[in-house]
This record gives structure tokens, C-alpha cells and sequence, in this order.
């Protein structure tokens, strides 16, 4: 007769998927699209270290790449150990617009992941992280002035006409 011994023990070898999602609104522009991707940059770290474990962008050379889903770009994270992580969106910014985002990773929502957000990835389960972008342009105040070749004086009555291309490259006025 012998003894039998057991022991539960959490097991932490198991494997999880992390999914990322990511829609970008407010650009109309495929440059702009194009500009606001190449910006794009997802760190993933385990807790307890210091460099991301997981880094993800649109580059095509990506180990991590986020690719074209939709109306998104999605990046699967299959094979991943179980424990906690943080993600935090460091790039988000394009020249000429202010960019708002928000964010919901695995249920909690926010719109500031300057320092992280946490969530676990759990055995045979799936960590769905999804962020928005919204991009509005920044407008700048124009003030135009019309003035007598010699001297400085304003010219009464002077009319100045507004031009700006359209789609197509032509030059436009707009009432």
C-alpha cells in the first residue's frame, strides 16, 4: 500500500490567441490611409518585462503585421503563453490632423493607453484588443490683405478669388 499524493498547482504552461483590431475613420484620402498605417504600432509586453514581447505594424517585413479585414486591419497572435500582458498603441499621429482614439481590450473600455492596458490571456481563449482611431483635420485661420503696391495702406473694395483643387487636379472656386 503506498501514499498517494496530489497537488493542485495553477498550470501556466497553457496557450492562448490575442486579436487586434484596428478601424481608422475621419481620413478621406488613400494617402492619408496610407500615412495614418505606416504610423501604426501595437506593443504587447508581458508582465514582469521590460521590451515588448509582441510588436505589431502594417510594415510588410512585419513579424506582427496587420493586415486588411473589412472595413479594419486585424493581426491574430496564435500560440501565445498564458499570463498577464499590457498593450499600449504607441504611434498614432499624422501631420495636418488631430487623431482621437478609444479602445476595448477584452471588456474594458477607455481612450488613454498612454501607460498600458492590461488584460490576460487565458488557455485555449482568445484576448480580443480593438482600437479606433478618428482623425479630424486641423484648420488654421487664413487672413488675407490686399494693400497698395507703394505704401501700406489697405485697398478698399479689392476682391480676391479662393482656388483649390479637386479630385481630379483641376483648379475649383467654391462659393
Amino acid at each position: 500500500a503506498g501514499i498517494l499524493e496530489f497537488k493542485n498547482e495553477k498550470d501556466q504552461s497553457g496557450r492562448g490567441t490575442i486579436e487586434v483590431t484596428k478601424t481608422i475613420s475621419g481620413l478621406t484620402s488613400q494617402t492619408d490611409i496610407d500615412k495614418a498605417l505606416t504610423n501604426l504600432k501595437f506593443e504587447i509586453t508581458k508582465d514582469g518585462e521590460t521590451t515588448p514581447t509582441y510588436t505589431i505594424t502594417a510594415a510588410a517585413d512585419a513579424t506582427y503585421k496587420l493586415v486588411k479585414d473589412g472595413t479594419g486591419y486585424k493581426c491574430t497572435i496564435t500560440n501565445v503563453p498564458v499570463g498577464k500582458y499590457k498593450v499600449k498603441e504607441t504611434v498614432t499621429s499624422i501631420d495636418g490632423y488631430r487623431v482621437s482614439k478609444d479602445y476595448t481590450v477584452t471588456g474594458t473600455t477607455g481612450n488613454d493607453d498612454s501607460s498600458g492596458v492590461e488584460f490576460d490571456v487565458i488557455d485555449n481563449n482568445t484576448s480580443i484588443l480593438t482600437y479606433r482611431n478618428t482623425y479630424s483635420a486641423t484648420s488654421i485661420d487664413v487672413k488675407f490683405s490686399k494693400k497698395e503696391i507703394v505704401g501700406n495702406n489697405e485697398l478698399p473694395g479689392a476682391m480676391l478669388t479662393l482656388y483649390k483643387k479637386d479630385a481630379g487636379g483641376s483648379w475649383i472656386t467654391e462659393p
